[in-house]
């Protein structure tokens, strides 16, 4: 049976029962609606809604980078009026990833494949966003013959067997100049590919994040050390693409809360929050700031959030976290900015009507995330 369908799934997954809500007629007083169904402008994104499918790795691709009729159903089904999805992770260049069936964007049939889904969004009104990625240190030694990182300091793997530990290849400044020439050139390709913008992926200990961070950067030149010299890569990377994507289609994605592959500096804070205040300081026409709530006491974004106010002309804040449509409901009417909802939208394609109508929502099935075939995908 469908996950659209609103009755139980017959594939062993959970209903998870939510409470009822009545959503006011439209043309009502706008303090009565829903906070999640009014409009928002982030740039020169215009969307009809705050519920945002955020990037979510599926391992569907082929092994060349290239999706199938399955991305095409996936994104489509998961496409709304005026909503927005960023994609999953897409590689800027081969020797940037090393992860076995995630989607590229430097080749010509990569880019194809991506136009087919982005006009299957845009037919259902809604738009879509390019994450951009590199893999560094974290990279499969299997699957691409150098693991590039910003120093020789190898990620201690989630799963111990996993072959992530052998050498690394400390980039030199030419090989930085080259991968911030393979942004700029998937930046272009991506809207070569009909995307509505692309978003920066500088979180979860993938290889912007490794220079940013001191327990994965020990770099003594002018990419390590003092704050400067570490957010110089990101810098540069966000310059590359801006000159051939208006600031405003740019997003930028950092989760300074993270312990993920090894991450989290002492006192993160104290590097993500002077870090941001230089990027808009640069390019303060960003579309937005997507952000992930930390799971410790004091893992507040209020600083942040006060930075994209203060530093940014009209960049919004897309926040992600484990939200239920009843927490991001209250974020968004005290906080305003847009909401980020990733594993619902798995077992749940048509998440922003079931939120809109109070209908009850399928939990995922974890078994499913990284499988190869349609179940759990667009089954």
């Amino acid at each position: 049976m469908s996950l659209i369908s609103p009755t139980p799934s017959l594939n062993g997954l959970i209903i998870k029962k939510l409470p009822q809500f009545n959503v006011p007629p439209e043309g009502a007083d706008e303090t009565t609606r829903d906070p999640l169904f009014t409009p928002i402008k982030m740039g020169e994104i215009e969307l009809k809604h705050r519920i945002v499918m955020c990037p979510l790795t599926r391992h569907r691709a082929d092994e060349w980078g290239v999706h199938s009729q399955l991305g095409e159903r996936y994104y489509e089904q998961r496409s709304s009026d005026g909503g927005l999805i960023i994609s999953q992770g897409t590689v800027v260049a081969h020797e940037a990833g090393g992860e076995g069936y995630v989607p590229g964007i430097y080749s010509d049939e990569q880019i194809i494949a991506w136009k087919r889904i982005t006009d299957k969004v845009h037919g259902k009104g809604g738009k879509i966003i390019c994450q951009l990625w590199a893999l560094g240190r974290v990279a499969n030694p299997l699957l691409v013959d150098t693991v590039y990182a910003p120093s020789d300091i190898p990620c201690v793997p989630q799963d111990p067997t996993t072959p992530h530990l052998r050498d690394l290849k400390v980039m030199t400044h030419q090989d930085i100049q080259r991968f911030v020439d393979h942004y700029g050139k998937a930046a272009g390709n991506a809207m070569n590919a009909g995307f509505d913008g692309i978003e920066i992926h500088g979180a979860n200990g993938y290889l912007i994040d490794q220079f940013l961070q001191t327990n994965s950067n020990t770099r003594t030149d002018t990419y390590g050390g003092s704050l400067p010299h570490r957010i110089r890569f990101l810098l540069q990377i966000l310059e590359a693409v801006s000159q051939v994507v208006s600031q405003g289609k740019i997003g930028l994605k950092i989760f300074p809360f993270s312990t993920f592959q090894g991450m989290r500096m002492d006192h993160p804070l104290d590097t993500f929050v002077p870090l941001l205040e230089r990027v808009l300081d640069q390019f303060p026409n960003l579309s937005y700031i997507h952000l992930v709530e930390g799971n410790y006491p004091g893992d507040s974004l209020m600083d942040l959030r006060r930075v994209v106010e203060e530093k940014g002309d009209g960049t919004g804040v897309i926040v992600a976290g484990e939200y239920t449509p009843g927490k991001a409901r209250e974020v968004v009417a005290r906080d305003g900015g847009a909401l980020g909802f990733g594993r619902y939208f798995i077992s749940n394609p048509d998440l922003p009507y079931r939120i809109k109508k109070g209908l009850p929502l399928n939990d995922w099935d974890e078994r499913t995330f990284y499988t190869r075939g349609g179940e759990g995908y667009i089954e």
